[in-house]
């Protein structure tokens, strides 16, 4: 019975280990086991994960490379900048373009991350520093007996330009489904039978540009 306790207890622990733990990767090639507290202009402040209730450190994202965070997503810090502060263009590889979902009140977006992440797209929490920006559009919010609808578009992040718009998709609310919010249907639908298409064509849009 202890035993058993104590096995349980470790896989906790390791699950939690595993799951909550950041990584700030330097310039030098260095890997800062963390937890990311906050991403200025100039600095990251972390806590080390090893002391997560020990002192707030700061490193300038200078010397980063990337972040790569808990839930998958990455931060990539390897532009340079200009003399008056603009980021200069770097010729990157469609696999090496990174992504920034607009965060939702409600959290719809997630489908859309998610998606992402398992076709190996680069996926950031920071637009500043990302190729692309999508957008959850919900174009008619529906009611009972009635479906929303909506779509995501896909802009250029530091032009703000549209490139790519999905097909819409609709979702409405079902007891059978358990009420489930008819946005995180819509995106969820979206992210299952447009995404790999978006993604695909806006690989060739790329290409055609080189």
């Amino acid at each position: 019975m202890k035993r058993s306790f104590i096995t349980a207890l470790l896989s906790i622990l390791l699950g939690f280990y595993c799951i909550a733990q950041d990584t700030i990767t330097l310039k030098n090639s260095d890997d800062i086991k963390a937890k990311v507290l906050e991403v200025t202009t100039t600095e990251i402040k972390y806590k080390k994960f090893e002391n997560l209730n020990g002192p707030t450190y700061s490193i300038l994202k200078s010397d980063i490379l990337l972040i790569r965070y808990e839930n998958g997503t990455k931060d990539i810090f390897n532009e340079e900048k200009n003399n008056n502060g603009n980021y200069l263009p770097l010729n990157k590889s469609f696999s090496e373009r990174t992504f920034y979902v607009e965060k939702t009140s409600e959290g719809y977006e997630q489908a859309i991350i998610d998606k992402l992440l398992k076709l190996n797209i680069i996926v950031t929490t920071n637009k500043e520093t990302s190729d692309y920006t999508i957008k959850c559009i919900i174009s008619k919010n529906g009611g009972w007996g009635v479906p929303a609808e909506g779509s995501i578009v896909i802009l250029e992040s530091k032009t703000e330009n549209s490139l790519l718009v999905s097909k819409s998709a609709k979702g409405m609310v079902n007891m059978f489904r358990g009420f489930q919010n008819p946005r995180f249907i819509i995106m969820k639908k979206i992210a299952d039978n447009y995404l790999e298409d978006l993604i695909e064509q806006l690989k060739s849009q790329t290409n055609l540009q080189k």
